[in-house]
């Protein structure tokens, strides 16, 4: 039964971690002297627009920087750069949002251009851990949270701890 159940895990992991995209650099500003700074820890990516007329082009591959970069929007193959799947056709960068809000940088011709706010991922839902109940007249329920943090009855409570 496990064998089965593991590679449709692995077939469906790409949706229960789905990325999301801002675009930084619009398609119509992509040029050789187009640079971004890409924050520490930050992944971006380049996507081939759908006017490229291979049938199929290849998609770049997200790529996470340890340190802050400034990444030329050109992928042309040289100087680290990506090859360009589509050649001659515009793509567009995109960084992915994280934890915390941010703003990103970029230039063209070394003119600094309106910075873009990629947004902080929305909290995960805090829900049930594990409930302890007392049935008594009132029923008294204690909660852990997901989070971390307890609930008396629905109400949040500061734990103390004691020596």
């Amino acid at each position: 039964m496990y064998r089965k159940l593991i590679p449709a895990l692995l077939l469906f992991a790409p949706l229960l971690h789905a990325q999301t995209w801002v675009t930084i650099v619009p398609s119509t500003q992509q040029t050789l002297q187009t640079v971004v700074t890409v924050p520490a820890g930050d992944t971006y990516q380049q996507v081939v627009l759908p006017s490229c007329p291979l049938a199929s082009p290849p998609a770049y591959a997200p790529i996470t920087v340890t340190v802050q970069t400034n990444v030329v929007d050109y992928p042309d193959g040289a100087n680290g750069r990506p090859p360009d799947s589509c050649p001659r056709y515009a793509k567009v960068f995109q960084i992915a949002e994280t934890a915390v809000q941010q703003t990103i940088n970029w230039t063209i011709n070394g003119v600094a251009q309106p910075p873009v706010t990629v947004p902080a991922l929305p909290a995960p839902p805090v829900t049930v851990s594990k409930q302890w109940c007392v049935t008594a007249l009132p029923t008294v329920c204690f909660s852990l949270m997901s989070d971390g943090t307890f609930q008396l009855n629905g109400t949040a409570v500061a734990i103390k701890e004691t020596k």
